[in-house]
C-alpha cells in the first residue's frame, strides 16, 4: 500500500478521508471475501459480499466505500516489528472525543482509547506478527506506545473510515 498507484500500492489516497476502503482494494488477492473487512457488531456499517461491482444486483453488495469497512489502518508499519499495530477497530477516542473518519497523526502519550460503540469499551487490533487481540483502552495505550517504542518512532499515521 506503501507504493505509488503506478507500482499497484495507493499511497496517493491516504489523505482522503472518503476513500480509506480503496486502501484495502491492493489486498484483493489476498483476502478471500470483503466480509473480513467489516465486523458483525459494527451496526453502523455493513458487510459487503463481494469486490466485483455489478454481479447479481439485489443478492450481493460489492465492496464500495467505507461504509463495507469496520477497521482503521495504520500507514506506519514494519514486518520486521511483531508488535506493530497493522489494524483495528474503527470506533476510536482520544482526549478529545471519537476520532472522525480521516487521516490521524498519534503521538505517542495520547489519551488513545475505544468507545462503547461497537465492542462497549474495547476493540480488536490486528498486530504484525498476524495475531488478533482484543483491548481494553489502557491496553490499547500500552501497545500503541510498545509499538512506537520499538520502532524508534514518536508517531503514527492511522486511517480511520
Amino acid at each position: 500500500m506503501d507504493l505509488p498507484a503506478s507500482r499497484g500500492g495507493t499511497r496517493e489516497l491516504t489523505g482522503d478521508a472518503n476513500r480509506i476502503w480503496e486502501q484495502f482494494l491492493v489486498l484483493t488477492n489476498e483476502l478471500m471475501s470483503p466480509r473480513l473487512l467489516w465486523c458483525p457488531k459494527d451496526a453502523k456499517r455493513k458487510g459487503a459480499t463481494t469486490f466485483v461491482a455489478g454481479r447479481a444486483p439485489g443478492r450481493e453488495v460489492s465492496y464500495s466505500g467505507n461504509q463495507n469497512l469496520s477497521y482503521f489502518l495504520s500507514l506506519n508499519v514494519s514486518e520486521e516489528l511483531p508488535e506493530t499495530i497493522l489494524s483495528g477497530d474503527r470506533n476510536l477516542t482520544n482526549e478529545f472525543g471519537s476520532l472522525s473518519p480521516g487521516r490521524h497523526v498519534l503521538a505517542d502519550g495520547m489519551k488513545l482509547g475505544f468507545d462503547g460503540e461497537i465492542h462497549i469499551g474495547s476493540g480488536n487490533i490486528l498486530l504484525g506478527d498476524g495475531s488478533v487481540q482484543q483491548l481494553t483502552s489502557s491496553r490499547l495505550r500500552e501497545q500503541f506506545h510498545a509499538a512506537l517504542t520499538n520502532a524508534g518512532l514518536t508517531t503514527n499515521v492511522w486511517l480511520v473510515p
